[in-house]
């Protein structure tokens, strides 16, 4: 984890200068970056990086001609994008050092990614809980 903290912090740099210092921006970019750090870059192409053809149903990363191809109203599928993958960043940062977690970044390769965000953000509350507990 100590190399992900190293590879983070260098890239941060690169991130607040192309988002232009919008904090919201910045978390997207940086999120993003950890999960390609975590996954790969093969499972960021196909799940996090906006796609023209077969975006990911549960994290909504269709490009701009997806998107225009496929209305809906009201469209708010970039909003919900950019939520989800920094709620999974922050929910795979948190377990990252805890037992387990390479079991979990198993699944996320080889599973649909809706069980597996979720089963992500429950072993992040709950980390989150017990290491309080035991404080």
């Amino acid at each position: 984890m100590a190399d992900w903290i190293d590879f983070l912090c260098g890239e941060l740099i690169r991130v607040e200068k192309q988002a232009k210092g919008i904090p919201q921006l910045v978390e997207y970019g940086m999120a993003s970056r950890l999960l390609c750090l975590i996954f790969g870059y093969e499972w960021y192409e196909q799940r996090i990086k906006f796609r023209s053809e077969d975006p990911d149903e549960w994290m909504l990363n269709g490009a701009d001609a997806w998107l225009a191809a496929h209305p809906v109203e009201n469209d708010v599928r970039r909003i919900v994008h950019t939520h989800r993958v920094i709620r999974l960043a922050n929910a795979l940062f948190t377990v990252a050092g805890v037992e387990g977690f390479d079991a979990l970044r198993d699944r996320f390769l080889h599973r649909a990614t809706k069980p597996c965000f979720i089963e992500a953000e429950i072993a992040s509350t709950s980390s989150a809980t017990v290491f309080r507990l035991k404080s």
